[in-house]
């Protein structure tokens, strides 16, 4: 689940999200691998917060939630922004929840 070879990024959401944060989502996937069991469906949440971005990531099965502070130097971002990484057994997308 979530190989490493066929990774996905729509175009709306290479649009919006910087290729920073796009790496810190799949390296926070490939860091959860070994600890829990993942969800096909993984849930990121960007937030803006004075001058910091609220990172939240979660999944639903099994229950799993931890949030991140960045700060907003090292990215920028201009509105709240939900993603959702979808593993499809042979790929993974991320795409915009508005998207789906």
């Amino acid at each position: 689940m979530f190989k490493q070879e066929n990774r996905y990024v729509s175009r709306q959401a290479n649009e919006l999200i910087p290729v920073g944060i796009q790496l810190l989502m799949w390296n926070m996937i490939d860091e959860l691998k070994p600890k829990i069991e993942l969800d096909y469906l993984q849930i990121f949440r960007l937030k803006k917060n004075n001058h910091k971005v609220i990172m939240e990531h979660e999944q639903e099965v099994p229950a799993y939630k931890e949030q991140y502070e960045l700060q907003e130097d090292a990215t920028t971002i201009e509105h709240d922004i939900k993603i959702y990484v979808i593993d499809s057994v042979d790929y993974s997308t991320m795409i915009l929840a508005s998207e789906y």
